[in-house]
């Protein structure tokens, strides 16, 4: 989902460094609680330890996106039993597990690390499409974390690995990273190029659900470039296919997409009824990523009425008190801190303190919209931190 208004200003950190989570969803498994209910009821029933390696890891891979920090406690678990089995698939896969999770989490040292020594174990077992989905995954956190030259190169060996093995679905998932990663470089053409070329793929496989992810970034496009309409359309689409396969976590997303489309043309009450809908959605699914950048999208929407000077939804939502407008942005923005400092998601964390400064300095608090200011600079550092940290650096 992309930020808005006063928050899209700042270039790539803020309105790409967010619909990449869009991008990730693609990846990730959209059967919900249901699965994991599942999995968990046959894990006491597990014959082997190798099949309870497996389980814990699906369990751990059906929580990614949705809840990482439990991806990564179950992730562990079977990181420790393949360990002791000595068994090298169930490592890789372990790893891999408790690697993607950590991307959810913003802590792209862990994810790193576990990521390489996943990529290490899949390279001795000559698991070529192993090798792929790793390197997708180191791909997308340099995009993540401003990196392009990496965060292509890694995409692009990904990309070369699938389509030797004629892996079509993973190469239509690579592709969708890399367009990604163009539009992060401010080039939407090449990024539209990959986009229709994953849409090629699955419309031919039939991989319908695969279909709505794609859709979803070409929307992404459109709304880079303020083509509003094609936004809508794409997205509107999307939704379609979501709904039709029962996948909440697309919905979510849609809607959430849908609502900000709506926020960029100044419709704001089309755009805070379709957010409310994703942000009902995922305080549901117990999605803390996606709440977080709901509220603080609905934060920066009551504040774009106050800014814009938009009498007719500042008298129908607050009886044109801008004050009281201004207030419930502080609500929401502060209830999307709670939960980013409980992700630890430091680049969010930024966000929601730059909007937080444009709202106390409308309400005239100086004091603190200079704190506001100070922490979100603290964010940043945090975060350099995590690009250069020495072990990333070594291990490249």
């Amino acid at each position: 989902m992309t930020p808005i208004k006063h928050i899209a200003n700042i270039k790539h950190l803020l309105f790409l460094a967010t619909i990449i989570l869009v991008t990730l969803h693609a990846n990730c498994q959209k059967q919900g609680q249901a699965r994991i209910d599942s999995l968990l009821t046959q894990l006491p029933k597990a014959k082997d330890d190798t099949n309870k390696v497996n389980l814990l890891n699906d369990i751990s891979f059906t929580y990614y996106y949705i809840k990482p920090d439990e991806g990564i406690k179950f992730g562990k678990q079977a990181l420790e039993l393949a360990n002791k089995l000595n068994w090298k698939k169930g490592v890789a896969h372990a790893n891999h597990r408790i690697g993607s999770n950590y991307i959810f989490k913003s802590d792209y040292s862990k994810s790193l690390e576990y990521l390489f020594s996943a990529l290490t174990k899949f390279k001795e077992l000559k698991d070529n499409n192993g090798i792929a989905r790793v390197f997708s995954n180191i791909g997308i956190i340099y995009s993540d974390l401003g990196d392009y030259s990496k965060a292509l190169d890694y995409g692009l060996k990904a990309l070369k690995i699938n389509e030797d093995i004629g892996e079509k679905l993973g190469a239509s998932k690579n592709m969708n990273s890399i367009g990604l990663i163009y539009l992060s470089q401010d080039d939407d053409s090449k990024a539209l190029d990959y986009y229709f070329r994953a849409l090629k793929i699955v419309e031919a496989i039939n991989a319908k659900d695969n279909k709505a992810s794609i859709l979803n970034s070409i929307g992404n496009v459109y709304i880079y470039q303020k083509n509003y309409k094609k936004a809508l359309n794409y997205y509107s689409i999307s939704l379609k296919i979501d709904e039709e396969f029962g996948d909440k976590i697309g919905i979510s997303n849609e809607c959430g997409n849908i609502g900000i489309t709506y926020a960029y043309q100044n419709d704001y009450s089309k755009a805070l009824e379709w957010i409310g809908k994703a942000l009902k959605l995922d305080k549901e699914l117990g999605n803390k990523i996606s709440t977080a950048l709901h509220l603080m999208n609905i934060g920066d929407i009551y504040l774009s009425i106050v800014t814009e000077n938009n009498s007719s939804q500042l008298n129908k939502l607050f009886a044109g008190n801008k004050k009281a407008a201004l207030n419930m942005a502080k609500l929401y923005i502060y209830s999307a801190i709670g939960l980013n400092f409980e992700l630890k998601s430091w680049n969010q964390l930024f966000t929601c303190y730059y909007c937080l400064n444009k709202v106390d300095s409308c309400l005239g608090d100086n004091k603190s919209a200079l704190d506001d200011y100070k922490k979100g600079s603290t964010m940043i550092l945090m975060d350099k931190d995590l690009i250069y940290h020495e072990k990333i650096r070594l291990q490249l």
